[in-house]
């Protein structure tokens, strides 16, 4: 779930492979590895393919259930009278419909980190291959007469061009891109999930983020994030559908939350108090 403008956590990673890469000495130290160890995980391993299947197989399962059931609904934010609206699902993009994995290869064997020009720029030669299973469910969801909105954290001065990759992947994407929402200031999706809400009854949400499901999912640190997830126990698997992102996002951010962790040295040190040993 990037936001046009990658977390300082996300960033600090890049720069730290960018510097390995660009003195070639050695082999990195293991805490400068995150962003390139979930990277080849994402695009190497069984089982992220299978888990990523796994998720939209079982949410097209659920779709069926929720378009029976008038009362179900998967977002926080539906108002009284949602009963009678038309179905609707919302998904994130970057890591939920669309892998970004190949820029991050891109950007560590230039030997740079992220930038908004660069990221722009991967978007127009078509952004990254499709996440698996999400194209099937996408279609199935359409078929069945269910509208599909993208809600993505990528600024508004991109929205023509993510609009073109999820149309170019065969993702429906309307002909004036109005089912492809992106954000202004506000990284909070509670407002856009709102204004869907106000319109449609949301049957099943998708993201890779805390943010993408509910406000109080982004924020605060492990602790706080576990216990929010856990108020929400019945929702997943059921109406919340979380796809698998370790590059980066604000479960990243949340590790220094309160702590000193500017300079890569503290930061590894903030990670160290944040590891549990039982």
């Amino acid at each position: 779930m990037r936001d046009g403008v990658t977390s300082f956590a996300a960033r600090w990673h890049f720069a730290s492979l960018a510097l390995l890469t660009a003195c070639g000495g050695g082999e990195p130290p293991a805490h400068t590895t995150t962003v390139l160890d979930g990277a080849l995980w994402m695009q190497q391993s069984a089982e992220y393919w299978a888990l990523a299947t796994q998720t939209y197989t079982v949410a097209q399962e659920r779709l069926d259930q929720a378009l029976d059931d008038r009362s179900w609904t998967a977002a926080l934010e539906q108002g009284s009278g949602y009963e009678q609206l038309p179905p609707a699902v919302v998904l994130d993009v970057d890591e939920t419909v669309l892998q970004s994995t190949s820029y991050t290869a891109e950007r560590i064997a230039a030997g740079g980190g992220y930038t908004l020009a660069t990221w722009r720029d991967w978007y127009q030669t078509g952004g990254g291959k499709p996440v698996p299973g999400s194209l099937d469910f996408c279609r199935y969801a359409i078929s069945r007469g269910v509208a599909v909105y993208f809600v993505t954290n990528n600024r508004d001065t991109l929205h023509t061009l993510v609009s073109a990759a999820l149309r170019e992947h065969g993702y429906p994407v309307r002909d004036d891109n109005s089912n492809v929402i992106t954000r202004s200031d506000v990284r909070d999706k509670g407002p856009r999930r709102r204004a869907v809400a106000a319109e449609h009854r949301i049957l099943l949400i998708f993201g890779d983020d805390g943010n993408d499901f509910a406000t109080d999912l982004g924020n605060g640190v492990g602790a706080e994030r576990a216990a929010a997830a856990e108020r929400y126990s019945q929702r997943w698997g059921r109406s919340w559908f979380l796809l698998p992102n370790p590059m980066y996002g604000s479960w990243m951010n949340s590790l220094f939350e309160g702590l000193d962790a500017e300079t890569p040295t503290e930061r590894w040190r903030a990670k160290m108090k944040r590891l549990q040993t039982q």
